[in-house]
């Protein structure tokens, strides 16, 4: 299955958001 660039784009940007919640959390 090939992903479109909006979802690989949304893809990113909710690991990016997950480790931005992860780095709050830690501190």
């Amino acid at each position: 299955a090939t992903l479109s660039v909006d979802q690989l784009l949304a893809q990113r940007f909710n690991c990016l958001l997950d480790d931005g919640f992860l780095t709050i959390n830690l501190f």
